[in-house]
């Protein structure tokens, strides 16, 4: 897939996806393109820190952080990996991104996602790069509604597949 950027900063989930046979040749195309990209932009400029919005996003799923978050690394001044301290099972990436707004108006955001030590969720969160203000939240977890053993009967054996037949079996 191609993600749709301006002056560097992705959109968020503005892609083009290509499915390509086995021929070279392009199966299936889809995009979620953002047209006339340039009038719809807010500002390139972030007005809030990576660190600011890492403290926003956590405030907001009420993750505390007692200790300021050590950088570990820095891509310019759009892209940032904190370290995990006490408060996350891993390390915390924030970088810039446009957010698309229900008004098709693009907002600059910082995009993070933090997996909270004290819950299984893994929220992924856009802070508005001007206010600080919570944009939009998603959950990377997901969280079955079916019956216990919905998608397999234990009562019936389990075919047993030789090693060499499994690997015949695999595209090449």
């Amino acid at each position: 897939y191609l993600i749709q950027r301006h002056q560097g900063i992705e959109v968020f989930n503005a892609m083009i996806t290509l499915t390509i046979d086995q021929e070279g040749k392009v199966y299936q195309a889809g995009h979620q393109l953002i047209a006339d990209l340039v009038s719809k932009v807010n500002t390139t400029q972030a007005q809030i820190s990576a660190e600011t919005a890492l403290y926003k996003a956590a405030g907001h799923r009420n993750i505390l952080i007692n200790e300021t978050p050590r950088l570990l690394q820095q891509k310019g001044n759009r892209e940032f990996i904190f370290d995990k301290g006490h408060f996350s099972e891993e390390d915390v990436k924030v970088k810039l991104c446009y957010f698309p707004m229900e008004d098709g108006r693009l907002r600059l955001a910082w995009d993070l996602a933090i997996r909270d030590l004290k819950s299984s969720d893994f929220p992924n969160i856009r802070v508005d790069a001007l206010d600080g203000s919570i944009l939009d939240e998603d959950n990377w977890t997901h969280y079955s509604t079916s019956p216990k053993h919905a998608y397999r009967n234990l009562d019936r054996p389990r075919p047993q597949r030789r090693t060499d037949e499994a690997v015949e079996t695999l595209p090449k």
